[in-house]
């Protein structure tokens, strides 16, 4: 690996000693004590969003240092690698405060949710990221719908409804999501921080792609997760044509290098980051061990060799309280990873004693935004300081989280106490062991300074520049031009998350200044001057967070304006021009407010019109769907009683029922053309549920005929099971009697209808055979009568068909045939309709037929359909109703 690319971040600077970009000491310590932190949680943070992964452990210290907090996304195991906010993730959620199933508030030491009994998983597996058999389209549809508007790719959020504008991810439908290649293996790529990891098999594709050469830095199992170039990485290095262990050029098919013979096929478990220490015991057994190396390291070492100080002037100052956002408030993307740094700078005396110039060991204490804290001339007093301050971090290693790190938290109940205390004691050792080899280095450092003197360029770290105004000569701040610096790397971070954003509706103007502020304070911090730096930078920053607000206003609008397009679709589909105008109108005008305040700019204002839209909108689909079946009960209604009857008819016939049924008619459609649909829907409902009563009056003016065929046919049946010594039972006595009522021939003739069981054929005849008919004829008319006589014969017919089961006797047929010319006969006298006649036709040529048996099987059938017929009011009425 190259000297000057930093293993824990991936930045490649000019110092081999301590990265510039993440500020983690590049020695063998610093990599032990992150190796012993790493894990598979990530914590999205846009001022380190290069950092490896951290462990459940060092997760859970971070949420009770209050530094992860319920909005800040991240994903681990239980996320299956797709970022979410906290309170969503399980094994975390919790921990915040919140239950990741319902979202209710809960205790963080709690096991299981109180609200829904949801369990909470206690994740603390180092090596696994679970990703394994996964379904990740599912997933990243799962993860959008709880999320809501955040990418489960790439973490950013807002973003549109079907894919992220940032990293590209499709979300929906499921079957068109993008299919994620998740593994350990991650590339450090500055247009896609936040991006996963990806498998083994997706870098070899990205490799024959050409995606990936020589110069990518990357990290991956074989790497244990700290950085390397592709070229060096055991497991990449040979598809590009290069041995990682000698350098030399090898095919890459190739299963070992032809020169070292160092072996290339390797296996890994796309679910493993590949970490030296796999489990969190582990972990623990190698922090033990590097605590009593740097203790033993430390009784060894030689005392710091030291030089008497003249009197200064204090350089304590107090301490800064000020914060830098890391991100947006509505996700707090507060920076969460850094510990902090003591770094040892080389400082000259004051000028006015003699210039003498000495080593003196001096401790710049950061807090966890990297901005420094306090001022110190004795490292030790920095350490113990630091833990006096609300939030403020120290570490004796680097800027990531483990190993040698105290973090305060607004002061920690006793039982934490004496952790911390040791914990500060092992911090003062490691300062005092740095600071031991600092001075050891520190003549070489000094005779550097002596010779180089003054110079006119502007001000490095440990430099003084003598500047000259009225009251005299005075010393630069060096720390100025830190917190420039330290600034300046943040919103050249900031402008590369900024600068992909669409230029569109004037944020392309906004992000030209944010560039041209940035390259401003570039060049001040080149030409010494921090103040005109801090100005230019500073107006950046507020510059990129407008842009990120509009930005996010910009994309709910456009969420909005999607919505309100379906809106209105389905509001064109479900009749709303018709038959809700006004809302349509309504709704439609917003619209046009709505595009009208996107194109100037007003993305809130847009988004509102949008969303006024689609409620107007879906608030008039909803009254064009009761219209709709208000006019669709009205059109069930009116096909009703059309259906056997004409109005002409109803309007003769069907009495008082029919009279109240066109009042509710009437009724219901007033209350459409007044906008009251389910009154209206109830009006025809009920009015169609009265229309069988109206129909049966309509039946019995017009059925005449018809009541009088059913009432012979159940006469003569009666009589004949009379005549054949069957008893009158009671079921005989209500058959006449309900084949009679239809004609409704007064009350006097119903009461003289036989009751008695007993009753014999001379006790019937006289009531049911002789005085029936001609009430009949009296009160229904000539046609009446004959169609009682025609129900006589018909049921005089089946009874002769009864007799031949096979054939049909000669005797037999020609009394079947003079009942058929009679019926033919009452069939014109009556004015029947022609189907009757031609029925009744049909029958005779096929009884005429016989004995042929297929026209004694014919004959039988047209017979019975002629019954069937008559056995319904509907299929009997249209044979002898004229």
């Amino acid at each position: 690996m190259a000297a000057n690319l930093c293993p824990y971040c991936g930045h490649t600077g000019s110092n081999p000693d301590q990265c510039e970009g993440c500020r983690g000491l590049l020695e063998p310590l610093s990599r032990r004590a992150t190796q012993i932190a790493m894990g598979p949680w990530f914590i999205r943070d846009a001022r380190r969003p290069f950092n490896p992964g951290a462990s459940y452990a060092v997760l859970t210290k971070l949420i009770a240092a209050g530094k992860v907090k319920p909005g800040t996304p991240l994903r681990g195991p239980t996320t299956h690698q797709l970022w979410a906010p906290a309170r969503l993730v399980p094994g975390v959620a919790h921990l915040t405060g919140f239950c990741h199933e319902c979202g209710v508030g809960t205790e963080t030491k709690a096991d299981r949710c109180a609200e829904c009994g949801a369990a909470f998983p206690v994740p603390t597996e180092r090596d696994d990221l679970g990703i394994a058999d996964i379904d990740a389209a599912a997933e990243v549809t799962k993860r959008r719908r709880l999320t809501h508007h955040m990418c489960p790719g790439c973490g950013h959020s807002p973003t549109l409804s079907n894919r992220c504008d940032m990293c590209k991810v499709v979300f929906s439908p499921p079957t068109k999501a993008t299919q994620f290649d998740l593994g350990p293996w991650y590339i450090r790529d500055i247009d896609a921080h936040f991006q996963h990891g990806v498998s083994y098999a997706a870098l070899k594709r990205l490799v024959e792609e050409k995606l990936i050469d020589g110069g990518t830095i990357l990290r991956g199992p074989s790497t244990h997760q700290f950085y390397h170039r592709a070229d060096e990485t055991p497991g990449v290095a040979h598809l590009l044509g290069k041995c990682h262990e000698c350098g030399k050029s090898v095919e890459t098919n190739d299963t070992l290098c032809i020169h070292c013979e160092e072996p290339f096929e390797f296996s890994f478990d796309d679910n493993r980051l590949g970490l030296v220490y796999t489990t969190q015991a582990d972990a623990d057994a190698a922090q033990e061990q590097l605590d009593a190396e740097v203790e033993q390291f430390m009784a060894t070492a030689p005392a710091p060799v030291t030089t008497p100080k003249r009197k200064t002037e204090s350089k304590k100052r107090k301490p800064k309280r000020k914060r830098q956002a890391a991100a947006s408030d509505a996700h707090d993307e507060a920076t969460v990873y850094a510990a902090g740094a003591v770094e040892h700078t080389h400082v000259e005396s004051d000028s006015t004693h003699d210039h003498e110039e000495h080593d003196v060991p001096v401790a710049h204490v950061y807090d966890e935004y990297g901005e420094e804290v306090e001022y110190h001339d004795d490292p030790a007093a920095a350490l113990a300081d630091a833990g006096h301050h609300d939030h403020y971090t120290v570490a004796t290693h680097d800027s990531h989280y483990g190993g040698y790190q105290a973090a305060v938290a607004g002061g920690p109940d006793p039982t934490e106490q004496a952790a911390l205390r040791r914990q500060e004691q092992k911090l003062k050792s490691m300062a005092v062991v740095l600071i031991t080899v600092f001075v050891l280095a520190g003549g070489t450092l000094i005779g550097v300074l002596v010779l180089t003197g003054d110079n006119d360029g502007p001000p490095t770290d440990g430099q003084t520049v003598n500047n000259t105004d009225d009251d005299g000569p005075s010393k630069t701040d060096v720390r100025s031009f830190d917190e420039m610096r330290l600034l300046l790397t943040d919103m050249q971070a900031k402008w590369e998350e900024v600068k992909g954003i669409d230029r569109a509706n004037g944020v392309g103007d906004m992000l030209d200044r944010i560039e041209s502020a940035i390259k401003l304070g570039d060049a001040f911090i080149k030409s010494g001057d921090a103040g005109k730096a801090n100005e230019n930078l500073t107006r950046a920053k507020s510059l990129a967070d407008q842009v990120h607000e509009m930005d996010r206003a910009r994309a709910e609008a456009k969420l909005a304006r999607a919505d309100a397009d379906a809106a209105r679709r389905q509001a064109t589909d479900g009749g709303v021009p018709t038959n809700a105008k006004q809302a349509w109108d309504e709704g439609t005008g917003l619209i046009k407010q709505a595009e009208e305040s996107f194109a100037a700019g007003r993305f809130n204002e847009a988004g509102r019109f949008w969303r006024d839209a689609r409620t107007v909108l879906d608030r008039g689909r909803t009254s064009a769907k009761d219209f709709a079946q208000a006019d669709k009960a009205r059109q069930a209604f009116e096909a009703a009683v059309t259906e056997t009857f004409t109005r002409e008819q109803l309007d003769q016939m069907a009495g008082d029922r029919w009279a109240q049924i066109k009042s509710m008619e009437a009724d219901a459609k007033t209350a459409i053309a007044e906008g009251k649909l389910d009154e209206a829907i109830q009006l025809y409902t009920s009015a169609q549920k009265f229309l069988p009563e109206a129909f049966e009056n309509v039946k019995l003016e017009l059925g005449t005929n018809y009541w009088a065929v059913m009432a012979g046919r159940t006469v003569a049946t009666v009589l004949i099971e009379i005549r054949s010594n069957q008893p009158y039972s009671e079921s005989r006595a209500n058959k006449v009697f309900q084949a009679y009522k239809p004609l409704r021939l007064g009350d006097d003739f119903y009461l003289s209808l036989p009751r008695d069981p007993a009753s014999k054929y001379e006790d019937l005849v006289p009531v049911i055979w002789q005085r029936g008919p001609q009430l009949i004829e009296e009160k229904r008319g000539k046609a009446a009568n004959l169609s009682f006589s025609l129900g006589v014969k018909v049921e005089l017919v089946q009874q002769y068909l009864k007799q031949d089961v096979l054939t049909i006797e000669p005797a037999t047929r020609a009394k079947i045939l003079k009942q058929a010319e009679q019926m033919k006969e009452i069939a014109t006298e009556a004015k029947y309709p022609s189907a009757f006649k031609t029925l009744l036709g049909e029958f005779e040529e096929q009884v005429k037929a016989t004995p042929d048996k297929t026209a004694v099987k014919e004959s039988r059938r047209i017979w019975r359909d002629l019954l069937e017929k008559l056995d319904a009011y509907d299929t009997g009425a249209p044979l002898v109703v004229p």
